[in-house]
């Protein structure tokens, strides 16, 4: 009724978290933005046709396609409508803007920007390989801007819209994993791809490992991880629901086969756990009884994915894939050690790998580290991977201290844009997920989300929104070129 009432007369309902919107006129570029945005998270994900010579060009191709689109629109319907307004930026999101963690935020993505350029002008990396590259980090400063600039109960709209985009993603994998497994004849690499063959010591059959429609049962587990979180977020108030979800991605993530997607899956569990474990203004009684309760629910979970690491590592090529990837780290340390200040150049990894003589050299080909940080600095060099975290840091400096003080539907949002990271950051330390912009561009809107949850409420809106916001121009702009 309050609602009703402020929309009739005009006059919009503050709360303890902003401003309202009650203006009919916000919904509808809402609804639009938020199902485009669902759009683009999901599609590529459930994607499975695909030709060589690169297997996922077409997802990653409709992954940027679609998040520039909805960056695109998300800009254009960001009109000035007076106090009343959708997506759009306002003087207020501009003096956010200014603050030390959304520069650094903005900063680490044009100084990625800007080095492989460098690297691309001064012929250390052919053009090829810096466009590619160029092109998703301009998607994701945008993805910056938006998130920034935009009202926060826009941004929490989007966030969920995004979070039930993975639960659905995830959903259609596993019934794809069910399928590879039961029934491998069904399995006609246009709506469903085909599970990868493991060869076997023994000269036994080949055995299949599912990887859904990613065709890698890495990134596959890690989806599991994020739809696990996912729905543990969306379906927290139906326990019997949300048990019945996550069963089917508990399979799948088991029938994977992925060291790095359940030992993800543990450390999301113990982190969330400890996140949960108090909640600001609960009494200490209520909160020893959750904290015991959710303790003992982990320990039930990790001796369930302990079981099945154990399984896992069992496996026949388990011992050789680890040792091939510790012998890859040994050699691009000495990479590093070659080429400490600039690197070898962006995608170059393995052409200088493939010159260097090595007193060992594995006999399979890389053309990446399989570790993040290790990748960053043999490529871009140690003083861009020194500024890159330093900038990281500075962005979520605030985390903590929010995560201590926020309460409701901020505090829950933050802490699941953060499990996400997380998940995504331990996979990134062994494979390298981020390589492929289904995974990267939802990775950088959850970065920004939490950057941009982690900083102080608004709690007045301003009497005007800034007319012609210049980030509407080159948001367009930059969407529109890569659209």
């Amino acid at each position: 009724p309050s609602a009703l009432l402020s929309a009739a007369t005009g006059k919009p309902k503050a709360t303890r978290s902003g401003p309202a919107t009650t203006d009919p006129s916000v919904w509808p570029a809402r609804v639009i933005v938020n199902v485009l945005l669902g759009l683009a998270t999901a599609w590529p994900l459930v994607w499975a046709w695909q030709r060589p010579p690169l297997p996922a060009f077409y997802s990653q191709a409709l992954a940027c396609a679609l998040w520039a689109l909805t960056l695109t629109v998300a800009a254009l319907l960001g009109r000035n409508r007076g106090r009343h307004r959708g997506f759009q930026t306002s003087a207020m999101g501009f003096e956010r803007s200014m603050s030390a963690a959304n520069g650094a935020m903005i900063a680490l993505w044009l100084l990625l920007l800007l080095v492989i350029t460098l690297h691309g002008a001064s012929g250390l990396a052919p053009w090829f390989a810096v466009a590619p590259a160029a092109l998703n980090f301009l998607l994701a400063l945008s993805l910056a801007a938006w998130v920034l600039l935009a009202e926060r109960d826009d941004v929490l709209s989007a966030w969920t819209a995004l979070l039930w985009a993975l639960l659905i993603a995830a959903w259609v994998n596993a019934l794809v994993v069910a399928l590879q497994l039961i029934a491998p004849n069904w399995t006609d690499d246009l709506w469903i791809a085909r599970p990868e063959l493991l060869s076997t010591v023994n000269g036994a059959a080949p055995t299949p490992r599912p990887g859904g429609n990613l065709r890698q049962p890495n990134q596959l587990a890690t989806l599991m991880v994020w739809g696990l979180i996912a729905g543990a977020h969306l379906l927290r108030r139906w326990r019997l629901v949300w048990l019945l979800a996550s069963a089917p991605l508990l399979l799948a993530l088991t029938a994977t086969g992925s060291r790095a997607g359940l030992l993800s899956l543990l450390a999301v569990a113990v982190v969330g756990v400890l996140l949960a474990a108090r909640r600001p203004g609960e009494v200490v009684s209520a909160q020893r009884a959750r904290v015991w309760v959710r303790l003992l629910s982990t320990a039930v979970l990790l001796a369930v994915v302990a079981a099945a690491l154990w399984q896992v590592a069992a496996r026949d090529t388990a011992g050789e894939s680890l040792a091939q990837r510790v012998a890859l780290w040994r050699e691009t340390i000495a990479l590093i050690g070659m080429h400490p200040w600039w690197g070898v150049g962006w995608s170059q990894l393995n052409f200088a790998w493939t010159l260097t003589p090595f007193a060992t050299r594995p006999a399979d080909v890389f053309d990446h580290a399989h570790s993040l940080p290790l990748h960053l600095a043999v490529e871009l060099g140690l003083p861009v991977l020194v500024a890159l975290l330093a900038l990281m840091f500075i962005a979520l400096a605030r985390l903590p201290r929010t995560l201590r003080e926020a309460v409701s539907r901020k505090r829950d949002g933050m802490t699941t844009a953060l499990l996400l990271l997380l998940a995504m950051l331990l996979h990134s330390l062994v494979e390298y997920p981020l390589w492929f912009s289904y995974f990267f561009l939802p990775t950088a809107f959850a970065f920004a989300v939490v950057v941009r949850l982690s900083q102080p409420s608004v709690d007045a809106a301003p009497e005007h929104a800034l007319r012609g916001a210049p980030w509407r121009l080159v948001v367009t702009t930059i969407c529109s070129v890569a659209l």
